[in-house]
């Protein structure tokens, strides 16, 4: 599940991903990822992305902070 979050705490965009990854090619290098485009146009600003995921009966989570320049 990918949440983004405004630094005021709305949320901003929410997609539950649902398949298997895909394997791509990254120099010679194949690893399995999920890639996925925003399909909503956000401001300029500072964003939170809080990823959550589900393995082996854990659920793992991470966050990460990106900014948006226009």
């Amino acid at each position: 599940k990918l949440t983004v979050h405004s630094v005021t705490g709305m949320v901003v965009y929410e997609y539950a991903i649902t398949g298997m990854p895909q394997a791509l090619d990254r120099g010679g290098a194949l690893v399995y990822a999920y890639e996925h485009a925003l399909p909503v146009r956000i401001g300029s600003g500072f964003y939170y992305l809080m990823v959550e995921a589900q393995k082996a009966g854990k659920t793992l989570k991470k966050s990460i902070g990106f900014s948006v320049f226009k």
